[in-house]
């Protein structure tokens, strides 16, 4: 566990202010990605991964990784170094668009920190193909921004050879849009999110299990009740509800002040598509498939958090606050099997 809390302190040493704090930065990421590229049995995945390099045992069927590993097989490299570049790639795609919509460098350090928090153990130790995936997704809002669409289809092209559960997304170009023309006052924000709120308590996986059995039939019964047993399955423990409770009310405060930090083209853009994912996120998230797919968009929190505390020194102290109860929730709780942290060099 030191491994990991000690990555923590680093994350948020660079947030303090002064000369110390772009060191601090540069020895916190180089952490993340050696953590991260030199585990050994760590994260759910990893020995699936593991088996896919060294005994060719591919279970799906993008062939963005595949091209990698097979180049990299082709050099001789060996599969500790794989798990290291795919680490190395995940962190240069995310920092990367971070860095892109950041405005100072407070800021980008700062949601830096949030996604190191909320997101790490989701993303170097877990879900691999979907993050690479998200990483390019959240360069590409770039190209939604400038209303680039020919290059908003090419680079959304190389984000589904990585995963193709990124298609659910490729709408956000049309309507991030509808947040800005028509949910444009705090009362229509706050009534949505509480409406939305309300509908986590209906089981919408029976509807949806019904939909895939009607469009599927009986001869596909099997694998609609084991797919719905795994993934579609609702699950609402009193640990959940107090974690989307705690969301909705940060979540209130913060769209209610939305108009004193979000002033620039590209941040409207972020604001819609983020707002977008907190709407989804109350009533699918108790359904493990959905919780999964929203990362695509809700990782976006990451650089609204850092915006909306810039200059706001209570809600930077509680929010960091959050961030740090969830990230130690997640550690404690097991979530990506993040323990016992092993290393492996070759």
């Amino acid at each position: 566990m030191f491994a990991y809390i000690f990555m923590l302190i680093l994350s948020l040493l660079t947030l303090l202010k002064g000369k110390y704090a772009q060191v601090f930065y540069w020895l916190a990421s180089t952490y993340v990605l050696l953590l991260a590229g030199f585990r050994y049995g760590v994260g759910t995945d990893y020995y699936s991964y593991e088996r896919m390099y060294t005994e060719g045992k591919v279970w799906f069927s993008e062939p963005g990784l595949v091209y990698i590993m097979d180049f990299m097989k082709f050099l001789g490299i060996p599969v500790q170094i794989f798990f290291l570049v795919i680490a190395f790639l995940i962190q240069y795609l995310i920092y990367k668009a971070i860095k892109n919509y950041s405005d100072t460098r407070e800021v980008y350090y700062m949601a830096v920190f949030f996604y190191v928090s909320l997101y790490y153990f989701n993303t170097s130790l877990n879900t691999i193909r979907q993050f690479i995936a998200m990483g390019l997704f959240l360069i590409n809002i770039n190209n939604i921004i400038n209303k680039r669409f020919i290059k908003y289809n090419l680079m959304f092209v190389l984000t589904i050879m990585f995963h193709k559960s990124a298609i659910f997304f490729y709408p956000m170009y049309f309507l991030h849009n509808l947040v800005t023309r028509y949910i444009n006052t705090n009362t229509k924000r706050v009534t949505l999110l509480v409406i939305s709120f309300s509908l986590m308590f209906v089981r919408f996986d029976e509807l949806i299990i019904k939909i895939i059995s009607k469009v599927f039939g009986n001869q596909y019964a099997y694998y609609t009740e084991w797919a719905s047993s795994q993934y579609l399955e609702y699950s609402l423990s009193w640990k959940m509800a107090m974690l989307l409770i705690i969301k909705l009310l940060l979540s209130i405060w913060l769209v209610r002040n939305k108009e004193k930090f979000i002033h620039l083209k590209k941040h409207e853009v972020i604001f819609g598509i983020y707002y977008i994912s907190l709407i989804l996120t109350f009533p699918l998230y108790p359904m493990l498939i959905f919780r999964r797919l929203l990362f695509y968009i809700s990782i976006t929190e990451i650089i609204i958090f850092a915006l909306f505390i810039q200059k706001n020194q209570k809600a930077k102290l509680i929010f960091i606050l959050f961030a740090l109860s969830y990230y130690f929730a997640n550690l404690l709780l097991g979530y990506s099997t993040p323990l016992p942290y092993e290393i492996r060099l070759w």
